[in-house]
């Protein structure tokens, strides 16, 4: 019987942390995909179906995952290098101390040591007050710094209509404008990296925060609110960041056996950028138009490659 409850206990768990990551999924999904939408020019033209919303928020956390073990690990193993040696260096140090006769400087790092914890005597908060004013130095002068960063990229639109001299007028908007229409995929994983490192930042700050405001448990969720503020927000731009910088602009190049022949379609470039029962939305290459085709109006349609939308090589002024 106990056997049974353990099961049954397990399957219930299951059943909830299933339905708690499938709610992740989609709402990342959906941030990715309108983000990505939003950025082509292609918002409000049609909708993805849900199961396409677990699917993006999927490759998202598969991508992001990728790219944080290629690009960080390299950081994380130089930091362990740097922290190996500086342990070492510590026990040199120590080791120095009581063999080379350094035993006075080591006594006054002592006496140094124990006036700092004496300081505060009868005031523990008081060292928290000092710690949570440096955090909140570091939250408004180098957390927040990746606002406007995270800004230029929600803020570009309309791509897909765009070209050299339609660009916009706010120079790091316009900077990745033009990585997106030349397809500059380095640079564009660079910048969302870097947008990492500021949601990351803002992680550790909050840590931080949240542990040194022990002492003021009775307001302590008001302090650190501003912190929690910056880390919801850069938690919500981080998918719709992917969704711009990251998520591929590779869409199915399609033709079409036409019920009735139409001249000016006959030898155009159609890129399908969704389908449904009732009809399927595609890019003209040519004309620069997006177009909603009825089903009925083609006998068939075949897909023969894979292309980028950007293919636009925009020359510097």
């Amino acid at each position: 019987m106990e056997l049974f409850r353990g099961v049954a206990a397990f399957i219930g768990w299951l059943t909830g942390s299933v339905a708690g990551i499938a709610a992740i999924f989609y709402a990342c999904g959906y941030l990715v995909a309108r983000a990505h939408l939003n950025m082509l020019g292609l918002f409000g033209l049609f909708e993805f179906p849900k199961e396409r919303y677990l699917q993006e928020g999927g490759k998202f956390f598969t991508v992001l995952a990728s790219m944080l073990i290629v690009d960080m690990l390299p950081l994380l193993v130089l930091m362990l290098y740097l922290l190996t040696a500086i342990f070492f260096l510590f026990i040199v140090f120590v080791a120095a101390c009581h063999v080379l006769p350094l035993q006075t400087f080591a006594d006054r790092c002592r006496k140094l040591i124990s006036i700092f914890k004496a300081f505060p005597k009868g005031k523990p908060w008081l060292w928290s007050l000092l710690l949570l004013v440096c955090l909140a130095y570091v939250l408004v002068f180098f957390v927040m710094d990746y606002y406007n960063d995270f800004a230029a990229v929600l803020g570009i639109s309309n791509v897909l209509y765009h070209s050299s001299e339609s660009l916009s007028e706010l120079p790091n908007i316009a900077r990745i404008e033009r990585w997106l229409l030349e397809g500059d995929s380095p640079r564009l994983h660079a910048y969302f990296l870097h947008l990492l490192e500021g949601e990351f930042l803002a992680l550790v700050v909050l840590t931080a925060a949240w542990y040194t405001t022990v002492p003021f448990h009775k307001v302590r969720l008001w302090v650190i609110s501003p912190f929690l503020l910056i880390v919801t927000l850069y938690t919500l731009f981080t998918p719709m960041a992917y969704g711009v910088l990251v998520r591929p602009t590779k869409y199915a190049v399609v033709s079409f056996r036409w019920k009735e022949k139409v001249l000016d379609k006959e030898s155009a470039v159609f890129y399908l950028l969704n389908k449904t029962d009732r009809e399927v939305v595609v890019w003209d290459e040519a004309s620069q138009k997006v177009s909603c085709l009825s089903s009925e109006a083609f006998e068939s349609m075949q897909v023969v490659g894979l292309q980028a939308l950007f293919r636009k090589q925009i020359q510097d002024p």
